[in-house]
């Protein structure tokens, strides 16, 4: 224990289990002697070991006996807590397994686990708890860790679109307008979702001999909510020029069509470099979900936001500039 730590450290040391087999194994362990005890003996005489060794069998004898097992509790009710190292499947899909094998008749002929999906789910190996005993799946590792940090994103997620909202309607002074740039924040999913179901498709790791997937992770989350802001940008340049081009006497379908042609390149060429500065970010192990998740939300939401916008736009506008042409005496849009 060092002078600075509050609690000593325990430091717990084992043999390899073929080297503990039986007692005398234990016996026969060599620990340091008492300094002076220990002779040796040499053309001079018997002089004093440097380091004398003892067999721990000469200091004593060991005892089998019977020790109680430690009862935890949670919630004044005892409680036994299983836990396990999963490789190649998820904490849910392990869950849904072994959730619906509860109830049903054991020694069942055991179905292959890559056939199995949480529609049809399940092993075939049956299992009941006694009665009075409940098993609770969240517990208190990953799976719970797990749901508590993608509510919590959720949540972001929403403060984020009603910020956004709230700064496109004190900048354009319009909802409708507001809403039809965002309207590409929801393309993303539409990339992000079939993104990562493709990249486990094309090509499955394994590791120590399982598949290791790639998965939506909390990473891949935050890149999502980042995406709503990056993929705004886009919908607004479009949005911008199009209100500039009616502004200078342009109808709205001429403005759409001008917007479409002036705009894409810049477009297409800002959501390549967001593309390559997140290539790199893809070797990461831990953020590799944040970068794939940009990703592939970019590259669809570009192409669909190209025209969905428009097309959004136009449903929403046309029918005002038919009114405004029939109203204006000269048959012209009124400004």
């Amino acid at each position: 224990q060092l002078e600075r730590e509050s609690r000593p450290l325990p430091i717990e040391l084992r043999m390899d289990p073929h080297q503990r087999a039986s007692v005398n194994d234990f016996e026969r362990l060599l620990v340091k002697g008492r300094p002076g005890v220990a002779k040796t003996g040499t053309a001079q005489g018997l002089e004093i070991a440097p380091q004398p060794l003892v067999p721990l069998g000469e200091l004593g004898q060991f005892e089998r006996g019977v020790a109680d097992q430690m009862i935890h509790h949670k919630d004044l009710r005892p409680v036994v807590y299983v836990t396990a190292e999963l490789n190649g499947r998820t904490p849910a899909e392990v869950i849904a397994d072994v959730h619906a094998d509860q109830g049903r008749p054991a020694g069942r002929a055991d179905s292959d686990w890559a056939s199995r999906s949480y529609v049809a789910s399940g092993s075939g190996d049956g299992w009941v708890l006694p009665a009075g005993t409940d098993v609770v799946w969240t517990g208190e590792g990953e799976w719970r860790i797990t749901v508590r940090v993608f509510r919590d994103m959720g949540l972001g997620y929403l403060f984020a679109l009603l910020a956004i909202l709230g700064v496109l309607r004190l900048q354009t002074g319009s909802i409708s307008l507001s809403l039809i740039i965002m309207s590409a924040i929801p393309l993303t999913i539409i990339g992000i979702m079939p993104g990562f179901w493709l990249m486990n498709q094309f090509g499955e790791r394994v590791i120590a001999g399982a598949p290791e997937p790639v998965l939506f992770t909390a990473t891949a989350m935050i890149g999502m909510i980042a995406l709503a802001g990056i993929v705004v940008r886009n919908s607004l340049i479009l949005v911008e020029f199009i209100s500039q081009a009616r502004d200078a006497g342009a109808s709205i379908r001429e403005a759409l069509l001008q917007a479409g042609t002036v705009r894409m390149r810049p477009v297409l060429l800002t959501a390549g470099t967001t593309m390559l500065g997140n290539l790199i970010i893809t070797l990461d192990p831990v953020f590799s979900g944040l970068a794939l998740a940009i990703i592939f939300g970019i590259v669809a939401s570009t192409l669909f936001s190209l025209v969905v916008v428009p097309v959004v736009y136009l449903l929403v506008f046309e029918k005002s500039e038919k009114t405004a042409e029939h109203n204006s005496p000269m048959g012209e849009v009124a400004p």
